[in-house]
């Protein structure tokens, strides 16, 4: 009897070790994915048009929304809402050298004041922030004189073209702030 269980234990083993095969990967499917996608998490348009082709060189970054010229109607106010003046200026955004920043994020701009560049930090979202640089105060960095700080925030609107921007800003001088509003459009 045991000879018989033992006869039909390797007959079981036989068979299983004859119907058993290496497993072999399926052939990958072709998905027709020909789009391209950014795969660099600090571009805006990070994993835009996935799935498909993975190519960095359709990146955008935060610096690529601001760079150039544009053309700004500056409306001036008091705090209280008095309207003092308007003004129209051309300011330039220049991206900062990449190689001291290499996420893309920080600008110049000139074109407010003579020979007075404003540091600024994008991000994203299109929103370019003034830099904080004098310690101590509420924020914000030398203007025209050094006794003015200014203040404020840059948002490009986001649409197909990317060429329009709100433009809201604060100049505190010893004596009164005055708060500037209006919308730029770009060159």
């Amino acid at each position: 009897m045991t000879r018989q269980i033992l006869f039909g234990v390797l007959i079981v083993l036989i068979a299983s070790w004859s119907a058993c095969e290496k497993y072999k990967d399926p052939k990958e499917k072709d998905l027709g994915l020909t789009r391209e996608y950014c795969n660099d998490p600090s571009a805006i348009n990070y994993n835009d048009s996935f799935p498909g082709v993975p190519n960095n060189s359709v990146c955008i970054f935060p610096t690529d929304l601001f760079e150039g010229n544009w053309h700004f109607q500056d409306s001036v106010f008091t705090p209280d809402g008095t309207f003092l003046n308007s003004e129209t200026y051309i300011l330039t955004f220049t991206a900062k050298d990449p190689s001291q920043d290499s996420l893309k994020r920080k600008l110049t701009l000139t074109g407010l004041c003579p020979s007075v560049n404003i540091n600024l930090s994008a991000n994203r979202y299109g929103l370019a922030l003034t830099d904080t640089l004098i310690p101590y105060t509420d924020g914000g960095q030398f203007f025209c004189q050094n006794t003015d700080t200014i203040s404020g925030q840059f948002k490009v609107i986001r649409d197909s073209l990317n060429n329009n921007m709100k433009i809201n800003f604060t100049i505190h001088a010893p004596d009164n702030q005055f708060l500037h509003i209006g919308k730029a459009i770009k060159q």
